[in-house]
């Protein structure tokens, strides 16, 4: 008897033994997968955190942890399902209401979003912290997109009134009440936003984006116009500067401020700069930025896309396509829908309606047939 039961406890601690290597091997996975997720690897942290689940598939975290890193891949869906696993385990669980959240707004799903961040606060701790915070912008942001355009007016306000970041608080509320119809309210939280932070160009230049993105530009002006009150002291504040004065349609006085910028060696400025060359029809000026820009370090596909603007607008469609075809090479996701376009664009102008469509089509299986694109297709269907 006395030898069984030496032998039983001896394998029931060899089991408890080897669960508790599973669990600290877990533990060891998902600090892992943390430290890529936090240096933006993103697919191996994914990878790690579904190494930790296969190590142990009780932790709410790890499930969370991976979804997070699948929002950060754009793999919304599978996001989701680790968020419902995690509230399978812990159903009052406030980051897996929140990760549902982030996921279906990146699906679209805006209602949804919305009412899985009110199950998040409404599970978050009654001290009102950063995470309340967070959790409270983050509706604020599904209820606008979701057209609940009041209830958003009033989580902007909340945070406003518990004074987190009132500067762009104010700016979102005011989107809100634009599209909400209401104007003139909208325009005093733009002003509002502005007393609160009066010396940055960004601000104003947002307000002005934002207010002609919604179609009402002439209300923008009178934001850019209170931007020239500021005095531009550094080269990024002088391209800031630049770029205001270029939508007021001051091109010789955009001109002025930029080149002073670009002296000093400041891409963005030399960047807008040849903008301004161009639009002034200052071609070869503006092929020179291009060029110098393209031989240093901003080897870029925007660079190139330019560059065969330029070359188009002056009808040297080869050289444009070369331009073009040097942009795609470079596989940059931000600038590639704007190269495919301009491609087809080119091949419009040399009156190759016949290759310019099949372009336009390439271009709308590869990203969107967004309204502008079947105009376009429509419109090269009758040459």
């Amino acid at each position: 008897m006395r030898k069984g039961f030496w032998i039983g406890a001896l394998l029931c601690g060899i089991a408890m033994g080897m669960a508790a290597g599973c669990v600290n091997s877990a533990g060891q996975s998902n600090r892992q997968g943390m430290e890529k997720y936090r240096a933006g690897e993103y697919m191996e942290a994914s990878r790690l955190f579904g190494q930790a689940i296969s190590q142990d598939n009780d932790e709410a975290e790890y499930y969370v942890n991976q979804g997070m890193a699948d929002i950060q891949l754009h793999q919304c869906k599978e996001a989701k399902e680790s968020f419902r696993k995690a509230l399978d385990l812990e159903n009052d669980y406030v980051l897996a209401y929140r990760g549902m959240g982030l996921a279906c707004m990146g699906l679209g799903e805006y209602e949804d979003a919305v009412g899985y961040f009110n199950q998040a606060i409404a599970n978050a701790d009654r001290t009102i912290g950063d995470l309340d915070y967070d959790l409270i912008g983050y509706r604020a942001e599904a209820e606008t997109k979701a057209g609940q355009y009041e209830d958003a007016i009033a989580s902007y306000t909340q945070l406003i009134d518990l004074d987190v970041d009132r500067t762009g608080h104010y700016m979102k509320r005011g989107i809100a009440r634009v599209k909400n119809n209401q104007m003139d309210l909208a325009l005093a939280d733009f002003q509002s936003a502005v007393s609160e932070d009066s010396d940055h160009y960004a601000l104003y230049l947002e307000i002005y984006q934002s207010l002609k993105n919604m179609g009402y530009p002439d209300e923008g002006l009178t934001f850019l116009n209170q931007a020239l009150e500021i005095e531009a002291k550094t080269d990024e504040e002088r391209t800031m500067r630049g770029q205001v004065l270029v939508l007021l349609d001051r091109r010789e006085e955009a001109v002025e401020v930029l080149e002073q910028a670009a002296e000093s060696g400041c891409e963005e400025a030399n960047f807008m700069l040849a903008r301004c060359y161009e639009d002034m029809e200052r071609y070869s000026d503006a092929e020179m930025i291009y060029q110098r820009l393209l031989a240093g370090e901003n080897d870029s596909a925007m660079v190139y896309n330019q560059l065969a603007i330029c070359k188009m607008k002056q009808g040297d469609y080869e050289k444009a396509l070369t331009m073009i075809a040097q942009g795609i090479s470079m596989e940059d996701t931000n600038a590639l829908s704007n190269l495919y376009w301009n491609e087809a664009m080119v091949y419009e102008a040399e009156g190759d309606y016949i290759q310019a469509y099949e372009k336009i089509k390439e271009y709308g299986e590869q990203f969107s047939y967004e309204e502008d694109a079947k105009k376009e297709m429509t419109f090269l269907k009758t040459r």
